[in-house]
Order: C-alpha cells, then sequence, then structure tokens
C-alpha cells in the first residue's frame, strides 16, 4: 500500500478537461472575436471611408480675366479694403506704384526664409509693415494683385523684401519703382 500511494505521488498529474484546457478554449475564443472585430472595421473603413478622390489636391478654377487690368489706385484700394483689417492702426503699407513683370522676383531680405516668389505676369507689390516701430524681425505681409484677374495672394513675412536683389528703398533710389507709403489710421 505504501507503494501505491508512493506511485500516485510521483505519477504526473493528468489535467483535468475542465480546467487548464478550458482556460486555452476560452483565450482562443476572444482571439477570433477580437480578429472579427478587426476585420469588420476594416471592411467598413474600405467601403465607406474616404476615397483616393477625398486626398486629391484641390485645384482652385482659374480665375476670369477682368475686362481691363487693374490700376494702381484699384490695386491699392484693394489692398487696403480686402487685405488689411479695419482695426489695424499702426500698420505701413508700401506699394509699387508699377506692376512687376514676368521673371522678377522677390524674397525676403533676412532671416532664414529664403522662399523667392517667381512673378508669373503684370503683378502690383504690396509690402505690409504691421509693427512699423519694431526692429526686425517681426510681424509683415507680402501681397500680390494680379493686375490681370484681381486675384490677391497675401504671403506672412517677417523681414522686408528684395525685389530682383534691391531693396524698396534701392528701387525708389534708382527709379525702377515708384513706392508710396500709407498709414492705417
Amino acid at each position: 500500500m505504501a507503494e501505491e500511494a508512493s506511485a500516485e505521488r510521483s505519477a504526473p498529474s493528468e489535467s483535468k478537461p475542465g480546467k487548464s484546457g478550458g482556460r486555452g478554449i476560452g483565450t482562443i475564443i476572444a482571439l477570433v472575436v477580437v480578429l472579427a472585430i478587426i476585420v469588420a472595421a476594416v471592411l467598413l473603413f474600405l467601403q465607406y471611408g474616404p476615397t483616393i478622390e477625398d486626398f486629391a489636391p484641390v485645384e482652385e478654377p482659374a480665375a476670369e480675366p477682368l475686362e481691363e487690368p487693374l490700376t494702381y489706385d484699384q490695386a491699392q484700394q484693394q489692398v487696403l479694403t480686402k487685405v488689411l483689417d479695419k482695426d489695424e492702426t499702426e500698420s505701413i503699407v508700401s506699394m509699387c506704384k508699377e506692376p512687376l513683370i514676368s521673371g522678377d522676383v522677390v524674397v525676403p531680405q533676412g532671416g532664414e526664409d529664403t522662399t523667392e516668389k517667381a512673378i508669373g505676369g503684370n503683378t502690383y507689390f504690396a509690402f505690409i509693415d504691421d509693427d512699423p516701430r519694431a526692429m526686425w524681425s517681426h510681424d509683415a505681409r507680402y501681397v500680390y494683385i494680379d493686375a490681370d484677374t484681381g486675384v490677391i495672394t497675401t504671403v506672412d513675412a517677417t523681414w522686408p523684401p528684395l525685389v530682383n536683389g534691391k531693396t524698396l528703398d534701392e528701387l525708389v533710389d534708382e527709379g525702377d519703382c515708384t513706392l508710396e507709403h500709407t498709414t492705417v489710421a
């Protein structure tokens, strides 16, 4: 008898079907349910989610040409009424009286931003100094007004511009550009 008891103790225990085997099946069922949910979510996303057209760049329709190109006074009025806020009282607008032409280039005079804007056609250029009492760099804007379509493009800047490699003051001194400073009040 002692031998039988000893044999029972030394024999490996057999797993009972209700315990460890049950946990394995429960884990498998849980994994199958999670996998089914993931597959369902992917199928729903593919059916109802965004399409490649949702990520395509939006192209603005080409602006219709005006009956006559904008004059300097009309372009200046566009800047004063459509670009400047009526609450701005400190800004100074400097604007070339003649439009820039195809091939002209505008680039910031200082700082790390060296993004060039190549002019594609007759374009009035205005520079808005939003904090004229401050030293550079500070908030400013470059405004491009297409003389043929009236489309206005505003670019945030932190430095005054160079137009074809020249400062606005140099352009005035050389007679290449006449500037008119307008203080918004």
